[in-house]
């Protein structure tokens, strides 16, 4: 697929340096490569956490940072199609007819850019699952490992313990238990 899409770009591009298409032709097929990529950027992700059935190892923050992104991109497109229709209404009408002639009578703000709606669209739908296997389906797996931080610190210190052994000691990697060092 990613061949695929750079040749296809690379194609356009010198159709476009040839003046054969125009610049914005390139533009619009970077875009939908941008679509392409961030379909396939998330389908691994929800497909290794549902294997594991853990969202363990990795941060729920940017998905609801790249969440609120999306929704306030597709908000910003309906509030453009809402304004751009307030202002094809003239005459003597009822609040009613007003009211019908504005709400969004301008679809081209919505679906004129395919890219972007495609993008929030996908972005929101793909977090909104992310959020569910973060905070519903796999919760259980967070719960049972409170002291995760504390078993990465003792695995770490085990690694480097045995890559390091103290002079003149056997080599025996060191616990933590009661936070003292002790010998196993």
């Amino acid at each position: 697929m990613h061949v695929g899409m750079a040749l296809t770009l690379a194609v356009v591009l010198v159709l476009s340096a040839a003046s054969v298409t125009s610049w914005l032709d390139f533009l619009y097929a970077c875009s939908y490569a941008k679509l392409a990529v961030t379909l396939v950027k998330y389908v691994p992700q929800a497909r290794m956490n549902y294997r594991r059935k853990s969202t363990m190892g990795w941060s729920i923050g940017n998905v609801l940072l790249d969440f609120a992104g999306g929704l306030l991109s597709l908000m910003q497109m309906f509030i453009l199609a809402y304004n751009n229709g307030r202002e094809k209404g003239s005459g003597k009408k009822t609040a009613i007819e007003i009211a019908n002639d504005r709400f969004l009578d301008d679809w081209s703000s919505i679906f004129g850019d395919p890219t972007k709606f495609g993008l929030g669209l996908f972005s929101v739908l793909f977090d909104v699952f992310f959020m569910l296997q973060h905070y519903v389906f796999y919760r259980y797996k967070l719960l049972a490992f409170p002291n995760i931080k504390k078993i990465f610190f003792l695995k770490k210190q085990t690694c480097l313990q045995k890559l390091r052994p103290s002079r003149g000691a056997p080599e025996q990697p060191w616990s933590g238990r009661g936070g003292r060092r002790t010998r196993l």
